[in-house]
C-alpha cells in the first residue's frame, strides 16, 4: 500500500550576488529571529556547522555567525571551497516532534548563479504535521523574510512524495 507524504515550503528566489560571510550571517541571524517573533513554533533554532558536525544553539553561534558561515561555504567536487560559488548556512528548529521541524537554508553570496531563502517543515521521512499549517502562520513567515532578503519572487508550495511499495 502507497502513502502520501507532504512537505511544505516557503521558497525566495533572488539575483546573484556578491556577498560577505558578515552580511549573509547578519541577514541570517535577522531571519531566524524575526521568525522566531513571529511564531513560537520557530523556536529554539540550532544553527549546523557542517563541516564540524555540530549543531550549536544559536546563543552559542550568534557571535561566530560570520566564521561559520565562511565554513558552510559552497565547495567543488574535491572538497576545495568556492566562495565565488556563495555560502550555505542553516538553522533548525530543535522540536521533539519531528514533522514540526522547520528548516532554514540559505544559499547567498554567489557571482555565478541564483540565491534562494528556503524555509521547509518536516522532511521527506517526517512529512509536515498538517496541524502546524496555516494561512497566517505561512503568510506571516513569507512576509518576514521577504522583508529581510528582497527577493526577486517568493511563493509558499507543498511537495508530495508516494511512500509505499510497487
Amino acid at each position: 500500500m502507497n502513502a502520501r507524504s507532504f512537505r511544505y515550503s516557503i521558497v525566495l528566489a533572488r539575483p546573484q550576488r556578491r556577498e560577505t560571510p558578515a552580511v549573509i550571517g547578519q541577514k541570517f541571524l535577522d531571519t531566524l529571529d524575526a521568525l522566531s517573533a513571529a511564531d513560537p513554533l520557530f523556536t529554539p533554532w540550532k544553527v549546523l556547522d557542517k563541516p564540524a558536525r555540530a549543531a550549536l544553539p544559536l546563543t552559542t553561534a550568534r557571535p561566530h555567525i560570520a566564521a561559520i558561515v565562511e565554513k558552510n561555504v559552497v565547495r567543488d567536487d574535491s572538497r576545495q571551497p568556492e566562495p565565488a560559488f556563495g555560502y550555505r548556512p542553516i538553522g533548525v528548529t530543535d522540536n521533539p516532534i519531528a514533522s514540526r521541524i522547520t528548516t532554514l537554508t540559505v544559499d547567498a553570496g554567489s557571482v555565478f548563479r541564483k540565491s534562494t531563502v528556503l524555509l521547509e517543515f518536516g522532511g521527506q521521512l517526517a512529512p509536515t504535521d498538517l496541524a502546524i499549517v496555516n494561512y497566517p502562520r505561512f503568510r506571516q513567515a513569507l512576509v518576514v523574510m521577504t522583508a529581510l532578503w528582497q527577493p526577486a519572487w517568493s511563493y509558499a508550495v507543498h511537495s508530495e512524495w508516494i511512500i509505499g511499495r510497487p
